[in-house]
């Protein structure tokens, strides 16, 4: 696993530009020197090679996961919630179906639903999906 960020290695790319010799960049970085000979030849991350196989920029997945969220019955509530949402590869969605523990959904819940148009609620007693609830 990556001990290391992009930025600290874009650091090091830098610090390899500007004369330091690969072996020494990567020992002072913690990168390993083959990474950085990659990069050098013009390698993408991961992420970067990847991106184009997905259907959301990331720009765009950060910000559907920052406007699709629920309020907390309070604030560090430990109480078990699921959200499920499903993405078909060409790109068509269903509405996110949310699970909260208990028998039934909570009186606290918001009164204004319009932020969670076409989303579903439910209830099972530990907050998980279960067989009835999937095909519900």
């Amino acid at each position: 696993m990556n001990q290391y960020s992009e930025k600290e290695l874009q650091e090091a790319l830098d610090y390899i530009a500007n004369g330091t010799p690969i072996k020494q960049a990567a020992r002072e970085y913690g990168i390993p020197r083959s990474t950085l000979q990659n990069r050098l030849k013009g390698q993408h991350s991961r992420s970067e090679g990847a991106a184009d196989l997905q259907r959301l920029s990331p720009n765009q997945e950060k910000h559907f996961a920052e406007n699709r969220s629920i309020r907390k019955k309070q604030p560090g509530s430990k109480a078990w919630t699921s959200f499920i949402e499903c993405v078909s590869a060409q790109g068509h969605a269903l509405p996110p179906l949310v699970i909260f523990k208990g028998k039934t959904v909570q009186q606290w819940f918001p009164l204004d639903l319009s932020p969670f148009k076409g989303w579903q609620f439910t209830a099972t007693e530990n907050g998980w999906i279960t067989d009835e609830t999937a095909v519900e």
